[in-house]
């Protein structure tokens, strides 16, 4: 018994350390449909974690999902509180580029209005903390639901 429990933890261990040395499935499709996106996450990700590839994988696997979600989120016109959003996307944008990425949004979400693909892309080139920017917009609409 103790055998095969061990033997299912070690299966497990390898089977996840060998899923975290290599890009997630959003990761890879920025990667390789949306360089420039791709490229801001990943420029991020190596300031952040100077001489540590491994962290530095990890965190552009977890921004790059949370990009994703929040992609399909602002494209549910009829579902997400754009204000809420849009604070989120404030108080998360690096470097000073918040006015920059509140101008970017308004101007993506009114070309998506107009069914113009043109524009899709460039929502993953903003300077943003993806994945708290999403933390943050979850949480401010259940605490908004709440009352």
């Amino acid at each position: 018994m103790k055998k095969a429990t061990l033997t299912i933890i070690l299966i497990l261990v390898l089977t996840l350390s060998l899923q975290a040395a290599e890009l997630n499935p959003s990761a890879q499709v920025l990667k390789e449909n949306m360089t420039a996106g791709y490229i801001v996450i990943k420029s991020i990700a190596i300031l952040e974690w100077p001489n540590d590839p491994s962290m530095q994988l990890f965190e552009i696997n977890k921004q790059c999902e949370a990009a994703f979600d929040l992609f399909l989120i602002a494209g549910d016109f009829e579902k997400v509180d754009v204000d809420l959003y849009f604070a989120a996307l404030q108080k998360w944008s690096y470097d000073n580029s918040a006015d920059e990425n509140f101008n970017h949004m308004v101007e993506w979400f009114n070309t998506m209005m107009k069914d113009d693909p043109s524009i899709l892309s460039t929502f993953f080139e903003m300077p943003v903390d993806w994945n708290m920017m999403k933390y943050e917009y979850e949480k401010q609409l259940k605490a908004k639901a709440a009352f």
